[in-house]
Formats: structure tokens, sequence, C-alpha cells
């Protein structure tokens, strides 16, 4: 069995974290923490956007936080955590690393629905 679980270093996500390591010590489940770098996208004159990318590995610079953000929640005697960080489309990234996993748990922001429907929301997305 396993679970993986979504991390972007907000509250909502070190309570997801928080319960999915309770959920694994339950179930004996292995539990992947799984945090996305999405390239971020500027407009360019004559064109509609390009995406650009930091000097180096971005993936490799989101380590320590996905750490940090592990290291807040887990406690002695919690299940062990696999940290994972993939580069891509959150919402397309956490379903395809949900494919052979039994469970993906995400926290929500609790935008509300006036600013999830304009802003968008991955545990929507995920959903749809």
């Amino acid at each position: 069995m396993s679970i993986v679980v979504g991390v972007d270093g907000s509250e909502a996500s070190r309570a997801a974290l928080r319960f999915a390591l309770d959920e694994a010590a339950a179930t004996g489940a292995e539990l992947v923490a799984l945090g996305i770098w999405e390239p971020p996208v500027a407009p360019v004159a004559g064109a509609l956007a390009v995406a650009y990318a930091p000097p180096g590995d971005p993936t490799e610079a989101m380590s320590p936080w996905m750490a940090e953000a592990i290291d807040a929640v887990w406690c002695e005697g919690d299940p062990q955590v696999v940290s994972e960080v993939r580069t891509g489309p959150p919402s397309g990234v956490l379903l395809e690393a949900t494919r052979d996993a039994d469970h993906l748990v995400l926290g929500t922001r609790g935008q509300g629905r006036f600013a999830s429907a304009f802003l968008g929301s991955v545990s929507h997305q995920v959903a749809n």
C-alpha cells in the first residue's frame, strides 16, 4: 500500500502531510511526499508566453525546503517519508505519481468559490 501527499510548503500541505503520516502509521503504507516545481511563464513581446527557469536544477533547490516541511510535522515513531521533487504542471504530475498509489492526500487553502474560480485549484483539477 502507498500514499502520495502533495507538499508545497503551505500550512494546508503540512496538515495534509500530518494526516498522511497518521494514515501510513495506521495502515503500514509507504508514504511519498511530493513537491512539484512548475516552470513560471512570462509574457514576451510578440509571443503569448515562454517558460523560463533559474540557473541550476530547481528540483535540487527544492530539496531543503521539502526536508524542512517534513521535519516540521514528523514525530518520533512516525513512518519514514520518501521525499521526491518533480517538474511540470502540478495536477498532471500528481496524477502521474498516483498511477500506482493507493491514496492521494492534498491540502486545501480554503480560498473559497470566488477565488478558486479565477485562480484555479490543484486539488480541484486533480479531482476533475
